[in-house]
């Protein structure tokens, strides 16, 4: 994860975070980047996937736990994924540690080349 501060024209700070791919230590990376720019005081973050072409699924539904709250728990599906038989089997937020930031404007970036686990986080997120 590469992640900035960006001053907006208006003078608002906004954490810049971009992710190439998920892996096992893409939660540990956004986590890390959401902390230190929250340091320096950001008003909106910017999850840019653009290109991203996705990875290990897990990795984008561990993101997914710092900025949502655990749902329900009548509602804790995420996402629903089918074996190669048709079958639809859930998928659940599920995180032993609070989310970071719940409040702070999230605004999350795709293109032609975001997929997989790009299109479940940015699903999630919505």
């Amino acid at each position: 994860v590469v992640s900035s501060l960006v001053v907006a024209k208006d003078g608002r700070k906004v954490g810049y975070m971009k992710m190439k791919e998920f892996n096992a230590a893409c939660k540990r990376g956004v986590a890390e980047a959401v902390q230190a720019l929250k340091q320096e005081g950001v008003q909106d973050f910017v999850l840019d996937l653009r290109g991203n072409p996705g990875g290990v699924l897990e990795g984008s539904l561990q993101i997914a736990t710092l900025f949502m709250e655990e749902p329900s728990a009548s509602d804790k599906t995420i996402v629903y994924v089918m074996d190669r038989n048709g079958k639809e089997e859930p998928i659940w937020l599920k995180s032993k540690t609070p989310p970071l930031d719940t409040t702070t404007p999230l605004f999350v970036l795709l293109d032609a080349k975001s997929a997989s686990a790009s299109e479940v986080l940015a699903g999630s997120l919505h």
